[in-house]
């Protein structure tokens, strides 16, 4: 099964500081869910709908922007490593700061965009995407 983390439409329910980085816990994380098969849950070859407890974990980070405000709808987010621009994380997914091409020091970085206009910037050395045990997959139906 292939499970693909998207930021945007997203909903972050709180950033917290860890002793090596900070962790954005989210309420409503949206998935793209795939079958070993390539089949979905609703028959067709994608389902799409949010899991309750994904987490980005983050270390070594340099925090710029309004963090506060950033608590809510994502509008859109991106991963920054190495030039490439991921939008899509694979659940679990582990990054890492190549020494190459690290930027003051952090080699990756999250932006995050809030619905709002609020946006957030986190450089760092590495990133987790994980999903806690027990967490619920809600699909969404499109009419």
């Amino acid at each position: 099964m292939t499970r693909l983390f998207e930021f945007a439409d997203s909903e972050i329910s709180h950033i917290e500081p860890l002793p090596d980085g900070l962790v954005v816990r989210f309420a409503a994380a949206m998935l793209r869910v795939s079958g070993a098969d390539g089949a979905a849950f609703s028959g067709t070859s994608v389902a799409q709908g949010y899991t309750d407890r994904l987490s980005l974990v983050l270390t070594d980070v340099l925090v710029t922007g309004d963090t506060a405000a950033c608590i809510g709808r994502l509008a859109e987010g991106q991963l920054v490593l190495a030039q490439k621009r991921l939008r899509a994380l694979p659940v679990p997914s582990l990054y890492a700061a190549d020494g190459a091409t690290a930027v003051n020091g952090a080699g990756l970085r999250l932006e995050l965009q809030g619905a709002q206009g609020a946006w957030l910037r986190i450089d760092a050395t590495g990133l987790r995407c994980e999903e806690a045990a027990g967490a619920q997959f809600h699909e969404v139906f499109q009419c």
